[in-house]
């Protein structure tokens, strides 16, 4: 069976939002591994060489392990939610080779804030050692020696390639959205989801609980022991029912994180500016749409 509606990306932008939207529907075989990575097969890098990335991304290229993993209803269209496809640069194709007809939904977050989420989501799951300035300068040698995409902070960021790969494969059947809409103008966004996903007007509806947040944890010690992707931590998750499992995970992500983030220093917030306009002002003509609010 081929898989319909693809959630490309980004990383960091709403994806698990929809994700858990579209459970309350029962009307689409969802992944019981949210990200299946099967068709990156290019510079996402998966699987990972670094801290943690054997445990923590789930690699399912055999189509029957693929096939699998996606629940009941087993008849109902089949969406996959790896938001490393957007990056990466192989996965177009390969998606394009599985269904021609298939849906893309890309959802873009500020480059600047998407790195700088991810980055804090590293700290969180006790993968990340480096302060986020050292980590952006180590970037490049993390690439070259085979760490997954979610060492790629900056690189993930630069969209205009990444978007038109698929513009240029699937045309009018690409979405794509603002992550900022999703709060900002969130009854449009939600129209254009059920649109999207072939649902009736006002079907779709987002949730307001905080899903998969980031930011520094209250207690080192308890988010080694359930936040850091382990082999114990992934037999836990096989042992208890996944949706509950993501539940209580949730919460207790919530529970341990300190209220007060941390934020970008004045020197790391211009080097980004800098390093992110060109970028920006190439998909704003790409897509004829504005971004340039990305760099205020």
């Amino acid at each position: 069976m081929k898989t319909k509606y693809f959630v490309v990306g980004a990383a960091k932008a709403g994806t698990t939002s929809i994700y858990s939207a579209l459970k309350e529907h029962g009307k689409f075989s969802l992944p019981i591994e949210k990200e299946p990575n099967k068709f990156n097969t290019g510079c996402s890098n998966v699987p990972g060489r670094g801290p943690g990335d054997h445990h923590a991304t789930s690699v399912l290229r055999v189509q029957n392990e693929y096939g699998s993993n996606f629940g009941k209803p087993l008849n109902a269209p089949r969406v996959d939610f790896s938001v490393s496809y957007l990056y990466d640069d192989e996965a177009p194709r390969n998606i394009k080779a599985h269904n021609p007809q298939a849906k893309i939904l890309i959802i873009l977050r500020n480059p600047i804030q998407r790195a700088f989420s991810h980055y804090l989501h590293m700290i969180r799951d006790c993968r990340e050692t480096l302060s986020f300035k050292d980590g952006l300068a180590i970037e490049n040698e993390r690439i070259m020696s085979g760490f997954e995409f979610s060492w790629h902070y900056k690189t993930m960021g630069l969209y205009s390639e990444q978007v038109k790969r698929y513009v240029s494969l699937f045309d009018d059947s690409v979405v794509i959205l603002k992550f900022e809409d999703l709060f900002n103008n969130k009854q449009n966004a939600q129209n254009i989801l059920a649109d999207f996903f072939d649902l009736k007007t006002g079907t779709f509806k987002l949730k307001n609980d905080r899903l998969n947040a980031t930011g520094n944890v209250k207690s080192l010690f308890l988010a080694k022991v359930f936040n850091r992707p382990s082999a114990i931590r992934n037999l836990i998750k096989k042992l208890i029912p996944r949706d509950t499992g993501r539940y209580l995970m949730n919460k207790f992500r919530n529970a341990n994180l300190a209220p007060e983030k941390p934020s970008i220093s004045a020197d790391e917030l211009k080097m980004l500016v800098d390093f992110y306009s060109k970028d920006i002002d190439l998909l704003s003509s790409a897509l004829n749409r504005d971004f340039s609010d990305w760099l205020e």
